[in-house]
């Protein structure tokens, strides 16, 4: 959980969390989370003008929580083997908050203005993980890239919520297999670009 002592926005991307893991997040409001925050309504729309607000602070959240965790990275290893594991640390700290996360994950389905907070934030998440992996590019191949491995985190996502196994095995599979085939890909187009 964000270190909530230190900081008010993560006393209330905690409280969200916690919620979230025990309710209906699309019936949350800001006044339930300050609540549980032990915050007051006003402290918490000085930070966050809405729910939906939070979602960007939530993804980074994961970012920070993701990049704490990688251990020193085998440079030697393939590309995809040092993205496979960036991406996995990444899985690993939703699973450890699963039910918060899938609840988030479904009340945002239900919202398509969440959309708006979620795609440049996921995105540029996405950066980060290729940074994470020593995958960083310039250019075309690095929209190409990070748009790619959003798509495959998506596709991935949408694996891990039904994922059950105490492993994750079925997520893994997934993930290394599209990984795989974005890579086909890239190295496919990538012969073509300047």
């Amino acid at each position: 959980m964000p270190k909530a002592k230190t900081n008010p926005e993560n006393k209330i991307i905690e409280a969200a969390l916690q919620l979230a893991a025990r309710q209906d997040w699309s019936k949350l409001t800001l006044d339930h989370i300050a609540k549980a925050a032990k915050l007051s309504p006003a402290v918490v729309k000085k930070h966050f003008h809405g729910k939906n607000a939070l979602l960007p602070a939530v993804v980074r959240w994961v970012n920070r929580e993701t990049l704490a965790t990688i251990d020193k990275l085998d440079l030697k290893a393939s590309p995809h083997d040092r993205l496979f594991e960036v991406m996995m640390a990444r899985l690993d700290v939703l699973q450890s908050h699963r039910r918060a996360i899938l609840g988030i994950i479904a009340g945002s389905r239900r919202d398509p203005s969440a959309l708006q907070y979620l795609l440049p934030v996921q995105t540029e998440a996405m950066r980060l993980m290729l940074n994470a992996a020593r995958l960083q590019q310039k250019g075309l191949r690095e929209i190409f890239s990070v748009t790619g491995l959003l798509g495959v985190y998506i596709l991935t996502l949408c694996v891990w919520r039904t994922d059950n196994s105490p492993d994750m095995s079925k997520t893994m599979a997934v993930l290394d297999r599209y990984l795989r085939r974005a890579g086909a890909l890239t190295e496919i187009l990538f012969r073509t670009l300047p």
